[in-house]
């Protein structure tokens, strides 16, 4: 009886957070621009970031970060496809974008910087702020030789471009832009494949999830590409 009363408790305080302003959400468009034989390229994709609180008994008060959205798709013509994943490359993920592109440590030390955060992204929400995201936080970049064949992913190094499509080719900015536009939900009909791999739960290559990927298709999934579960 009192571990019941303990959770329902847990659940009436989470339940009061999202309607007293605990739980903290905004959007913003993760745009890549490309320079292509002196043309830019770009693509977008719009991104939700929800804070929620992680409440422990006996613990200040956190939060926990989630999003929910897709990768970017950059049409290079003949040169194939750039695309920038949900994946990490070595700091944050895109629930981390925004606190990266605006302030100069992504990660808050308090509660009560994180509130004063809260309150500046709402502000810089109405005002359609935009910022370059610092190189170090562009998140791993792709590209498919074959787009309707994803073991044939390679990785790309942000700083040489060239090295995968050729001269003339460069990464010219990756951007945070705060909008309240739709989340993105278009990506299948690029990636015709991802679908069928999110149903499967399977990698990239086919198979089953590894602790210890031997390969980019294998330590890739569906989920590197497109999560919707949080809103």
């Amino acid at each position: 009886m009192r571990k019941f009363l303990i959770l329902a408790g847990l659940m009436i305080v989470l339940v009061a957070g999202c309607e007293f302003g605990l739980v903290e959400r905004y959007r913003y468009k993760l745009i890549v621009d490309v320079e292509v034989d002196d043309q830019i390229k770009s693509g977008t994709s719009v991104i939700q970031v929800v804070h929620r609180p992680d409440i422990v008994p006996g613990r200040p008060l956190k939060h926990q970060s989630t999003f929910s959205g897709q990768a970017v798709f950059v049409d290079l013509g003949s040169r194939g496809n750039l695309i920038a994943t949900l994946e990490p490359r070595n700091s944050f993920s895109p629930a981390y974008f925004p606190m990266a592109a605006f302030f100069r440590y992504p990660a808050s030390a308090s509660a009560d910087e994180q509130k004063e955060r809260f309150a500046q992204l709402k502000a810089l929400s109405i005002r359609r702020a935009k910022s370059a995201l610092p190189s170090e936080h562009i998140p791993l970049l792709v590209t498919f030789r074959t787009l309707h064949e994803p073991k044939s992913v390679e990785q790309v190094d942000p700083a040489a471009l060239e090295t995968t499509f050729g001269p003339g080719v460069r990464l010219k900015a990756v951007w945070i832009e705060m909008t309240d536009a739709p989340v993105t939900d278009d990506l299948a009909r690029k990636l015709p494949w991802l679908t069928d791999i999110a149903a499967k739960k399977v990698a990239l290559d086919g198979e089953a999830a590894s602790l210890h990927p031997r390969t980019l298709a294998s330590r890739l999934s569906a989920g590197s590409f497109q999560f919707l579960g949080f809103r």
